[in-house]
């Protein structure tokens, strides 16, 4: 019965992945952009360009860089919207790939790459490593999102599945009153647990966007799906 659901939830998942993919081919790219697991799903990227689009978000933020960073990057300079792009990332070495790739793409003036190493924060649960608050406090002074989108750190072992909860807790303050809150691999022990925290905690609603992501909208939104 397990392995009958589990099928079916991937046979939905690679079904919205193709209508996701087919959303996203109206960008071109002259770059080959690199896609693994630990990328966010096409289906996920579309919804999430479909947040900027629909509910006029305007200044976004990214716990863990990726080809979902090109995305937004594209969005904002072929639909001409003021968009405001950080992304904060703890590899120095992918934070290098993702630049050469804007940089190729011409797409480097929209994104604002901070590379962020992982350090103790007093909002951790079970000690595990959260990227370094001064270091973002830094370069976000003044800010206010009404985007997030949590894709990082890893979190993918038992030993540090709680390693994006601080994300929520930390940009809380940085929050404009109409935002969303994008959580990635919601499927995992982990993320099911940090969603149940945060809504507690910070009374929100998180809602499906597919079988792996979740998303949490705070004052009037749209649909996006």
């Amino acid at each position: 019965m397990k392995s009958k659901i589990k099928h079916k939830l991937s046979f939905l998942n690679n079904q919205e992945d193709i209508i996701g993919k087919l959303n996203l081919s109206v960008f071109k790219f002259k770059t080959y952009l690199p896609y693994s697991k630990s990328s966010l799903s096409y289906s996920s990227i579309s919804y999430i360009l479909n947040d900027v689009i629909i509910n006029d978000r305007k200044d976004i933020i990214e716990f863990g860089g990726g080809i979902s960073t090109v995305y937004l990057a594209k969005l904002a300079k072929t639909s001409k919207k003021n968009l405001k792009i950080t992304t904060i990332d703890h590899d120095e070495k992918w934070i290098s790939i993702l630049t050469n790739i804007l940089k190729e793409e011409e797409l480097i003036e929209y994104v604002n790459l901070i590379y962020c190493p992982l350090d103790s924060s007093s909002l951790s649960i079970e000690n595990n490593k959260w990227y370094s608050e001064s270091v973002i406090k830094n370069n976000i002074k003044g800010m206010k999102f009404d985007l997030v989108i949590v894709d990082g750190p890893l979190a993918y072992e038992k030993e540090f599945e709680m390693s994006r909860y601080p994300a929520l807790p930390f940009i809380n303050n940085y929050l404009n009153k109409r935002n969303s809150i994008f959580l990635d691999d919601t499927n995992r022990n982990g993320e099911k647990k940090i969603v149940k925290l945060w809504e507690k905690q910070f009374d929100r609603c998180f809602l499906s966007l597919n079988t792996i992501s979740m998303i949490s909208f705070k004052g009037s939104f749209f649909n996006i799906k």
